[in-house]
């Protein structure tokens, strides 16, 4: 089992959701999946001091299973949501596709998004 650190050590914010706890669940996410190239806020998060939640995506390798991926990524989104009271998403993106804007949702992640 992959051991991450704890969401409660987030440092104090003037927001529930400010661009600092965004930048520690983005580490937290990456110590879970250490090969990710990025990872982006997109959606409210993206844009609202008090999102009614977080829209995540993680770029991933191309040959990355992502229901692997999704098996590592849940139990830090359930500890994140079970903290702050806020649901938080994340969706793996292989890298080739996110490159290629094939789909329109990840053309919103492309255009909407910002990287942590």
């Amino acid at each position: 089992m992959v051991k991450f650190p704890p969401i409660t050590s987030t440092p104090a914010l003037e927001t529930p959701l400010g661009d600092s706890s965004l930048q520690w669940l983005a580490y937290c996410l990456r110590t879970v999946i250490p090969d990710a190239h990025h990872t982006l806020v997109y959606g409210s998060a993206n844009s609202d001091h008090d999102p009614s939640d977080i829209d995540l995506a993680v770029i991933v390798d191309d040959g990355a299973d992502r229901f692997e991926e999704m098996r590592r990524i849940a139990p830090l989104l359930a500890q994140q949501i079970i903290q702050s009271g806020v649901l938080a998403t994340c969706f793996p993106i292989r890298s080739g596709v996110f490159a290629g804007q094939t789909s329109q949702f990840v053309k919103n992640v492309r255009s909407a998004g910002r990287f942590l």
